[in-house]
């Protein structure tokens, strides 16, 4: 067994993936994620959202900054036929160019960065004009008012035509 460089990959993720799933599920269906997408999974951990974009044939791509958890999420993937791309990165200083996913997803992933502004900026600087931003994240109010303070100014509008998001925002039962 490899070990881990974190914290992150010493815990029972395939046990921790299963429960994280209908998150991912959520995350996928509310990003709309479609063949032929540029995917980008932040602090992909289980891998479990970009193996749901893959499954719906998007050009996937998952990152992390725990190699043990990479290497898991792609025996994963290797198992279910499944083709992923998998990077080390930090969400921080994402390392993929500026514009280069139509759609980007965190499942409780982002919501652990140490730099908060960073961790804004980035999302935003790889996706494309008219991408979408899915972030699910576990956290009390104040902290998701301080997110959504720092994050909003680093996103672009969407044009005028593309009317109302579909879907609106993921809430707990």
């Amino acid at each position: 067994m490899h070990s881990a460089a974190t914290t992150w990959g010493s815990g029972d993720y395939a046990a921790m993936a299963g429960l994280l799933e209908p998150a991912a599920l959520a995350a996928v269906a509310a990003a709309a994620v479609g063949p032929y997408d540029r995917v980008l999974d932040v602090a992909t951990g289980t891998g479990n959202a970009a193996l749901l974009a893959a499954e719906r044939g998007a050009q996937t791509s998952g990152i992390d900054f725990e190699p043990a958890l990479l290497r898991r999420t792609e025996q994963r993937a290797s198992a279910d036929g499944r083709e992923v791309r998998w990077l080390t990165g930090d969400v921080q200083a994402l390392p993929v160019p500026d514009d280069s996913a139509d759609v980007v997803l965190s499942v409780f992933g982002v919501m652990y960065a140490t730099d908060h502004a960073a961790a804004a900026r980035e999302p935003a600087r790889v996706a494309a004009p008219c991408a979408r931003v899915v972030l699910a994240s576990l956290c009390p109010a104040a902290c998701c008012l301080r997110w959504v303070r720092c994050s909003a100014p680093t996103y672009r509008s969407r044009p005028p035509a593309a009317g109302r998001p579909a879907g609106g925002a993921i809430q707990s039962p």
